[in-house]
């Protein structure tokens, strides 16, 4: 790991998301929810992946410390940080209470309102909800953000910005030059 400065650059990513993080929420005016995680729940989420070496690279991203990074930061800026129990947040609608039930992907299906819920959307709302926020009224599609992305970003509508998907130069070349390629 010394060779690869690989901790170093790890502590740098949690503080970058931790700073991001806290700094829109300061901007904005809100508090931030935590899951309350505990090294044994961690390991009990880990245990489930077969993987050795997912698992292991997994551990080594630190859940924990990134928690301890946001409470740092919004302890600096005066952000108020509250923790919730995370049991069972994505097995239940957020809008009905009642059990979801998932196609074997990420993806689920309420049965009573028949709304398409995302795995992540749902601990989300979930969560937000235990910790004293409204509940949606429709469910929301989760934007992922790669690392390098909000590693480098100043905010999060930049972190967005950087995170849309360029076309590859031979498409667009390919379009610009379309009509020629046709005519040959």
């Amino acid at each position: 790991m010394k060779r690869y400065r690989e901790r170093r650059r790890k502590k740098d990513w949690r503080r970058k998301a931790a700073r991001l993080i806290v700094a829109e929420a300061y901007r904005r005016r809100y508090g931030i929810i935590l899951e309350k995680l505990t090294p044994k729940s961690v390991w009990n989420m880990l245990s489930r992946i077969e993987n050795r070496k997912l698992r292991l690279r997994i551990a080594k991203a630190c859940f924990l410390g990134v928690i301890k990074a946001v409470k740092e930061y919004a302890a600096l800026y005066g952000v108020p940080v509250v923790e919730v129990n995370p049991a069972y947040t994505s097995r239940l609608c957020p809008i009905h209470g009642c059990e979801l039930e998932y196609d074997g992907k990420r993806t689920a299906l309420c049965p009573v309102g028949g709304e398409a819920w995302h795995r992540e959307t749902t601990g989300t709302y979930n969560i937000a909800r235990r910790g004293g926020a409204p509940t949606p009224s429709k469910p929301a599609t989760p934007v992922v953000i790669p690392r390098e992305a909000w590693a480098r970003a100043r905010s999060i509508e930049h972190a967005l910005e950087l995170a849309k998907q360029r076309r590859p130069k031979a498409l667009r070349l390919a379009e610009k030059y379309g009509g020629y390629i046709r005519r040959l």
